[in-house]
């Protein structure tokens, strides 16, 4: 028999996969030794339980952004490049970098 846990938030979701009575799952508080509820796994349930993480994602409440880049990953920087000519000038051009703060590898 394999038993594997899944911790959410305080609650603690665990299944049983036992090739000779089937597979079961218990949900139980993290504090607690005793299951409040088990019960056989149905085929189907596997997709029911993406259903449940879809809905749970559009409604849980969303990460603060980065202060630096907003969220994007990125910044707008200008370095200063040298265009030819007489009196050697230079203007001003916009480049994009990876933000520190939230994107230290650049992936």
């Amino acid at each position: 028999m394999m038993k594997t846990e899944y911790k959410i938030e305080h609650m603690i979701f665990t299944l049983f996969d036992d090739p000779v009575d089937g597979s079961w799952f218990a949900l139980r508080p993290d504090t607690e030794k005793k299951q409040l509820f088990s019960g056989p796994i149905h085929a189907g349930m596997g997709d029911q339980l993406k259903a449940l993480s879809k809905a749970i994602t559009k409604i849980e409440p969303a990460e603060e952004p980065c202060r630096e880049c907003d969220g994007s990953g990125w910044i707008e920087d200008e370095k200063m490049k040298r265009v030819s000519g007489e009196y050697q000038a230079y203007e001003p051009v916009e480049q994009r970098l990876h933000c520190e703060e939230c994107n230290p590898l650049g992936v």
